[in-house]
């Protein structure tokens, strides 16, 4: 489990990446880096704040001071000019972007000293991870010459066919930038709502998730992006062209970019991206891939990837391509505990991060790697499809990946979905030479092989050391669990492998009879214990004068009783039911002397 650190001012840079649709071969591909910013940037004059309940103005509305139902703020004294809650469908706080008059940093420290204010923070402006200009490609050989390379480094075909599983019945949301859903094999599962509508645009409040073009016709730097990274995923399986890694996976496509000017690349802001996270949970994602990122601590932010994942959803998150690692400054929402960070390979040499990748030597908040040089997806451009490069293109493989596992494990929760990513990768791979010489780190990289792999290994149960609980295989029971006890999962836990504990008590109690059922992936009963407490002869984890009378009966009348009440009569571990047993017993029921748990 990766451990974030939380902090309380904004950190570095927004990651500023462009990608221009450009026509132009292959082999004339050239790299373009963007210098590092030195500071996030935000939307200016609008600020996110979080509250316990409803917002109230209280220099404009008649309200009744006091009631605790309701923030108050002075909007006039605090000189705000207007609020807007934002759909995060969350029953536990409300979440508002307010538009201010003065310094925004200033603001927000101001604010969170009211009452009722959870956070206020700026409304951040956050990238798309695309690190070169994508390239359009005319080939008729595309998949074979462009693709089948990091396919095969993460033995995607292979698992469609040892698996037969492709993403089939899996929700993948992508939130970027604008999707031309009849560009050559885009995806054709798409998600559809209740009015036809196959995604949403949270910065324009609409249905419309197209990209944006110029006044002109043509098309904005890095417009191509999300039609890009939904291609990674889900391109049209038709038999020509290119192919998506998880192509029966269903996308909901989802927009929260803005454009500022005519020659700015599109970007997002805190809020939209807020509610983009909050509309695909509500809408039944199981997937979402996040290929933007920034530089900056943002709470709103984790409180939706936070939410996402408490409702069973993966969320996929792009690590950045400033070459730079996570002891100077940490990508978000990539770092988050609850997201998976995607670091990205090279092509040239397959055994290293990218000369562009962010990366983590401390192995905290980044978690797999998977290649983003060259990746071959969709473009905008009417008859093309193109290549771009970065931790963007890296990030929807490993979503594919996740729709892929979760396709074939249906009752895999979150957690083991997270667990199997981070433990699955076999291939180890070194830092860049030329960015990180000194990084002497192995980056896992990911195989979709390996990951479905995983998620086969039957489970095992690990007995905590601190405990004496032991386990009989032979006979199938578990014993040495303290008296009293009402946690099983401090005595017994799931190692080695995936799957659940079901805990199903006796007719009396928690206690002795009590079963323990290992469940694997697929929801199959792979074995079954049943609990011993010794002494407790009647199931109720309490050793009292009914226990002992029942030993007695058990001395005189054997055929009459189960097995592991046999088992748990003989408190003196001689291997039968007698006067000892009932004495010790009886006197573990008046307190005068105990029974030993452990055998």
């Amino acid at each position: 489990m990766k451990i974030k650190n939380i902090f309380n001012i904004i950190l570095c840079c927004v990651l500023i990446v462009t990608s221009l649709p450009v026509s132009i071969s292959a082999e004339e591909l050239t790299v373009i880096e963007t210098p590092l910013q030195t500071a996030a940037e935000y939307v200016p004059g609008e600020i996110v704040i979080s509250t316990e309940d409803e917002l109230i103005d209280s220099s404009s509305t008649f309200v009744t001071f006091g009631d605790a139902d309701h923030t108050f703020i002075n909007f006039e004294e605090e000189k705000i000019t207007d609020s807007e809650e934002l759909n995060t469908y969350s029953t536990d706080e409300k979440t508002y972007v307010l538009e201010v008059e003065g310094d925004v940093l200033e603001k927000c420290k101001e604010l969170e000293k009211l009452p009722g204010i959870k956070y206020a923070e700026p409304n951040i402006v956050f990238n798309t991870m695309g690190f070169t200009m994508p390239r359009e490609i005319t080939s008729s050989s595309l998949y074979l010459t462009h693709m089948k390379w990091y396919f095969d480094l993460m033995k995607i075909p292979e698992t469609w066919q040892d698996f037969e599983s492709t993403g089939e019945g899996i929700v993948v949301a992508v939130i970027d930038n604008g999707f031309k859903i009849n560009a050559t094999d885009f995806p054709k599962n798409l998600w559809t709502d209740a009015n036809g509508n196959h995604g949403w645009n949270t910065y324009k409040n609409s249905s419309d998730i197209s990209p944006i073009y110029k006044k002109d016709g043509t098309a904005f730097d890095n417009s191509d992006h999300g039609t890009h990274v939904a291609g990674v995923i889900g391109a049209n399986a038709n038999g020509s062209n290119i192919i998506g890694a998880a192509y029966n996976a269903e996308l909901m496509l989802i927009n929260a970019a803005h454009y500022n000017s005519e020659t700015t690349a599109p970007n997002f802001s805190l809020d939209d991206l807020v509610e983009a996270i909050d509309y695909a949970r509500i809408n039944g994602a199981d997937v979402i891939n996040l290929s933007v990122g920034a530089h900056a601590v943002a709470n709103s932010l984790e409180d939706s990837v936070n939410r996402a994942y408490e409702a069973g959803i993966a969320v996929i998150a792009a690590a950045g391509n400033e070459a730079t690692s996570t002891t100077v400054s940490k990508v978000i929402p990539a770092s988050y505990e609850n997201a998976i960070g995607v670091m990205a390979s090279d092509k040239t040499d397959v055994n290293q991060l990218a000369s562009f990748s962010n990366y983590d030597p401390s192995g905290l908040y980044y978690d797999v790697v998977a290649p983003g040089y060259q990746i071959l997806s969709c473009s905008i451009e009417s008859g093309k499809v193109a290549y771009g490069s970065g931790t963007s293109q890296a990030c929807p493989l490993v979503a594919a990946c996740a729709a892929i596992y979760l396709s074939e494990y249906p009752d895999a929760t979150v957690s083991d979905l997270y667990t199997d990513i981070r433990n699955s990768p076999t291939s180890l791979i070194k830092a860049n030479s030329s960015t990180a010489p000194n990084d002497t780190t192995k980056y896992k990289l990911l195989s979709a092989y390996n990951l479905l792999l995983n998620g086969k290994i039957e489970p095992q149960i690990k007995l905590n050391l601190n405990t004496d609980v032991t386990c009989d295989p032979t006979l199938n029971y578990i014993w040495g669990l303290d008296e009293g006890f009402t946690d099983i999962g401090k005595y017994i836990t799931i190692t080695e492998g995936t799957g659940t504990i079901e805990y199903i008590p006796s007719e009396c109690g928690i206690g002795t009879g009590s079963t323990l059922n290992i469940y694997n992936i697929y929801g199959e009963l792979y074995e079954s214990y049943e609990i011993i407490v010794f002494g407790d002869i009647n199931g109720d984890a309490t050793v009292d004068g009914q226990d002992a009378v029942i030993v007695s009966c058990i001395m005189n009348f054997p055929d009459k009783f189960t097995e592991p009440q046999k088992f748990a009569s003989d408190v003196d571990f001689d291997g039968i039911v007698t006067d000892n047993d009932y004495n010790i017993t009886a006197n573990a029921a008046l307190l005068l002397d105990f029974v030993f748990q452990n055998k």
